[in-house]
């Protein structure tokens, strides 16, 4: 079956906690119910959690969120892929159909920035054009890509 890139509705956020924790360990647990609790209440920071779905199945998820006080910034965390089906791209391309949508929706004809919380080690994210640890909180690198029309 072909793997799709569709919202993670309100309906389906117990899943996307559980892919979270499952990924990220359940140390993670509190976090991944407060972001993704957030992600259907929150009108402030509109999060927008995007997934990767093998039929009904949550595969892989990214959490986006604007940063009002920012400007043009968009946000993006929770980058996961279920361990099963991790080395076949579906975190580039959940990574990419994210930034695609930032730029369709709220970028437009203007620049913009990504901030990319990422746990793994700049490597990986410096491939698809991703910068530097800008910052560092606990043990998570946030790192920076710039969008220019």
């Amino acid at each position: 079956m072909a793997i799709t890139i569709a919202p993670v509705l309100e309906d389906r956020r117990d899943d996307a906690i559980e892919l979270a924790v499952l990924c990220f360990g359940e140390d993670y647990r509190n976090a991944a119910i407060k972001d993704f609790g957030a992600a259907y209440k929150e009108a402030l920071y509109q999060p927008r959690t995007l997934g990767a779905w093998d039929g009904e199945k949550l595969i892989g998820l990214i959490q986006g969120m604007n940063a009002l006080t920012y400007g043009n910034v968009e946000c993006l965390a929770w980058l996961c892929v279920h361990p099963d089906y991790r080395g076949r791209d579906i975190a580039k391309t959940i990574l990419k159909a994210a930034e695609d949508r930032a730029i369709r929706d709220r970028f437009h004809d203007k620049p913009g920035s990504f901030i990319l919380s990422a746990d793994t080690g700049p490597a990986y994210y410096n491939a698809l054009g991703y910068e530097g640890s800008l910052m560092h909180h606990g043990d998570v690198a946030y790192m920076i890509k710039i969008y220019r029309p």
